[in-house]
């Protein structure tokens, strides 16, 4: 089941993993399109594509973020190959064991195509207030829907890393020493029963060879 959400908002947001230093872990394929994310082996931070008027601004909202946890507001990027899109986004943050934020959650739909067409509409007939109603109730309904939808994922997300945590807890736990390592023979587990029979800590360990 957390499978097929999670696919759910592959498919229909832009979707992102972000280090508490805002570097880009994970990347949906919708949000590459927007952004124009360039080689697979780049990492970017988020500031890269942050519109440089809307800096101080997203300033203010990642200390939000780190301050309360959560962020919800819309921001221009501007993509690789310069073209600025105003996104509304959400930032959650994931904490980890000490209660620090570990990773950043960001969620967002692209709203430049709803601005692009009430601009062509506005130019067309001018200060037409019927279409201008009409137009805003679309975009307030359309943003509740978003809105509903995101707190409905940062629920499940957050429920993912509750499960995650109590996994990590009862491996660092178990009776018997466990190492796990990845296919480079990175170290990314090593609980205290390793650290026992090694001598190692687990901070000195993970990240090793």
């Amino acid at each position: 089941e957390m499978r097929s959400i999670l696919a759910g908002v592959d498919e229909s947001l832009l979707k992102a993993e972000l280090s508490n230093t805002g570097d880009l872990l994970m990347v949906n394929s919708n949000l590459k399109s927007e952004v124009g994310y360039g080689a697979a082996s780049t990492i970017y931070n988020i500031n890269d594509f942050i519109n440089d008027l809307d800096k101080p601004q997203f300033e203010k909202a990642w200390m939000r973020l780190v301050n309360q946890g959560f962020f919800q507001g819309v921001i221009n990027f501007t993509s690789l190959d310069g073209e600025v899109k105003a996104l509304d986004i959400t930032l959650v943050g994931i904490q980890n064991f000490a209660g620090d934020i570990a990773k950043i959650i960001l969620m967002g739909t692209d709203k430049s195509a709803i601005k692009a067409v009430e601009d062509k509409y506005m130019q067309a007939i001018g200060e037409n207030n019927e279409l201008k109603d009409t137009l805003a109730k679309t975009d307030e309904e359309l943003n509740k829907r978003v809105r509903e939808v995101r707190e409905q994922l940062a629920l499940q997300y957050k429920e993912v890393e509750r499960i995650r945590i109590r996994n990590d807890k009862a491996v660092d736990n178990a009776p018997i020493a466990m190492v796990g390592f990845n296919a480079q023979g990175i170290i990314e587990v090593f609980n205290k029963k390793a650290a026992e029979i090694w001598g190692y800590n687990a901070q000195e360990a993970i990240n090793m060879p």
